[in-house]
């Protein structure tokens, strides 16, 4: 956000873009021309945030191997903001992407039984990037102030927008089963097949009954919950508790699956 060379690019309002002088036909092709923005710099208005600044954050992970010598494999955390057009944020060369942080990337040998093994790995992913983004919860809710690099001063609320990932990755986010969709209620053999029909086009994870299954861990009836809501019982998941976030909107489409 203070990158001086950044600051004649940077976006700091959403936008509404039309292609034709009546406004009828909508263009999207931002973040920033989204609805999310809108909606999200309206909850903070109506929340008394005046003047706010939104600053979308971008989390993207990839699970890489390295070598196949020893199966050397890392798990990067980058980050961007959506106040970068699309054009900058994409290129490699403009260096707007920072490396966050590494994911441990432990095989946990020591767990004999595949279906605790793989659970405690989520756990951990959870932990981590709980660690992670929780310091945006603060500054998300009341905001902070953030210089660019011409000099001009924003109330900024750092918010997590979007969780970049493939899509094992994007079950993992959202907690739901594999060979499930991350963002709607579709049965496996629904999967392919959403248009126009409400049948084979379900609704999306509601995020409020969600965030009722998921509390109280140690009550006996908690994986039946979790179960219920269509999520795995994840214990902590990372945004369980970041400002104005849905994550089952929050994961953008695996363009390869």
């Amino acid at each position: 956000f203070g990158n001086p060379n950044f600051a004649r690019y940077l976006v700091f309002q959403p936008e509404r873009h039309y292609s034709d002088p009546d406004t009828t036909t909508r263009l999207w092709h931002d973040m920033h021309t989204g609805k999310w923005w809108w909606n999200t710099q309206k909850d903070l208005q109506d929340n008394g945030a005046e003047n706010a600044t939104i600053v979308s954050i971008i989390i993207s992970t990839d699970q890489t191997q390295l070598t196949q010598f020893k199966d050397k494999v890392a798990y990067p955390v980058y980050l961007t903001i959506g106040n970068l057009p699309k054009e900058i944020r994409r290129k490699p060369s403009t260096q707007s992407q920072i490396l966050l942080a590494y994911l441990p990337v432990h095989k946990l040998s020591h767990e004999t039984n595949d279906h605790a093994r793989r659970r405690m790995k989520a756990n951990i992913f959870h932990m981590c990037m709980k660690f992670l983004l929780d310091p945006i919860i603060e500054p998300g809710l009341n905001g902070i102030p953030m210089r660019t690099g011409s000099g001009q001063v924003h109330n900024c609320h750092p918010i997590f927008a979007m969780h970049i990932g493939d899509y094992p990755e994007q079950c993992l986010v959202t907690c739901v089963k594999q060979k499930q969709c991350p963002t709607c209620l579709a049965r496996k053999e629904q999967l392919g097949d959403c248009n126009d029909n409400w049948i084979t086009n379900p609704p999306l994870y509601d995020l409020d009954e969600v965030l009722k299954a998921i509390k109280d861990p140690d009550h006996k009836d908690w994986p039946t919950r979790c179960q219920n809501a269509g999520i795995k019982p994840i214990f902590d998941p990372y945004w369980k508790d970041l400002p104005y976030v849905d994550p089952f909107l929050s994961v953008a489409p695996d363009i390869l699956l």
